[in-house]
């Protein structure tokens, strides 16, 4: 005899064959009714937001899913995700909350999720559409590692803090953070290898970053509208400063860029207007179109000598911008340039120079003025 729980039918008896020995009838029990009490079932200590969610069958196991509007979903400030499926197998994922068609109306009151130990991926778009979300909670055990996919905390505007479990990576990860305008700061785990497209874009209120040394590439606009970033550690690895990667990032005064890059993309600081100083590694072969335009307050540029292209508008804007120091020698700065010392004024070096406050080059072994 199996009894009925309130997560899974009972089976109160069996007929078998005589002759073949298998089943050819049992009594089925209907499963018990979930009997709330402080949040949580008396019987089956469920959380109560077991009723708000269904469950769907996957490549990756059982994940649980939010259900189609419910009124009374509105009630619910606080959700536990279920550790199993109302027949009692095992959840191992949270796939989308709220339905794409509901947009933030089925969970509007909803401030905080727990995520038990037991759940190893959170999926894309789990969380996307929970504007009023304020803290997410992984209970996650040292030894399980939870994999975040895609993007599940997508326009989260009222984010203010995750607490990761020990152990988590990031795959694929576009967009992941999008809009979270309440996040201070985060510590990228250590193993992720790529800065996805927009990874933090539009996080206003984030302020401090670190990057791990297995980080190497960047896709572009990473910190695009990062306004409030001050403190960001590249690490070691990074071989790049990706297009618009800290596009508007306003409060950036400073940053070390590590030896590791090799190229500065376009518009990659585009509006940082507080950056007052900036050295270019030696490693650094390329800086793209207007990858420090627009940056107000920059006063200083140390250019390495193995420099070998610089594009157009690099420094547009930068009007206190006087000079710039070059690594090379004065016959190196001037063998960059194809059409070095035309009057034309959209030669290379007039596009590149004209439109800042520029008047010199500071070789090393001699000046060269504009």
């Amino acid at each position: 005899e199996v009894p009925a729980t309130c997560l899974k039918e009972g089976v109160s008896s069996y007929e078998r064959c005589d002759i073949c020995d298998i089943d050819i009838g049992k009594t089925v029990i209907p499963k018990l009714e979930h009997d709330f009490e402080d949040d949580y079932c008396t019987v089956c200590e469920s959380h109560k937001s077991i009723e708000y969610i269904t469950f769907e069958l996957t490549e990756y196991g059982w994940v649980a899913v939010g259900k189609p509007y419910d009124g009374n979903i509105r009630e619910i400030t606080e959700l536990i995700i279920p550790t199993h499926t109302d027949q009692g197998e095992k959840v191992v994922g949270i796939e989308k909350l709220v339905p794409s068609y509901l947009g933030n109306c089925s969970w509007e009151n909803l401030k905080k999720v727990v995520i038990p130990d037991g759940i190893k991926y959170v999926f894309k778009d789990a969380f996307s559409g929970c504007y009023y979300l304020e803290e997410v909670v992984f209970l996650s055990a040292p030894s399980t590692e939870v994999e975040i996919h895609g993007s599940p905390f997508y326009h989260c505007n009222k984010l203010k803090e995750i607490k990761w479990p020990e152990k988590f990576v990031l795959k694929d990860a576009k967009e992941c953070f999008y809009l979270n305008k309440k996040l201070k700061s985060i510590e990228i785990p250590e193993g992720t290898t790529t800065l996805w497209m927009g990874l933090f874009n539009g996080c206003i209120s984030l302020r401090k970053v670190k990057i791990p040394d297995t980080v190497t590439t960047a896709e572009s606009m990473v910190f695009e509208d990062c306004y409030s970033l001050t403190d960001v550690d590249l690490g070691d690895g990074l071989t790049m400063i990706s297009n618009r990667m800290f596009r508007w990032c306003s409060a950036l005064e400073s940053i070390d860029i590590p030896d590791s890059v090799t190229s500065i993309g376009v518009d990659a600081f585009e509006g940082c207007d507080k950056l007052k100083s900036i050295v270019i590694p030696d490693n650094v072969t390329i800086i793209m179109e207007y990858a420090f335009s627009g940056c107000d307050e920059l006063e200083e540029v140390v250019i390495p000598a193995g420099i070998q292209e610089m594009c157009g508008g690099m420094f547009a804007g930068c009007h206190k911008l006087k000079e710039i120091k070059y690594k090379g020698t004065v016959e190196q700065w001037k063998n960059i340039f194809d059409d070095y010392g035309s009057t034309n004024p959209y030669s290379s070096m007039n596009k590149l120079f004209g439109g800042t406050g520029v008047e010199r080059i500071i070789c090393s072994d001699g000046v060269i003025e504009l």
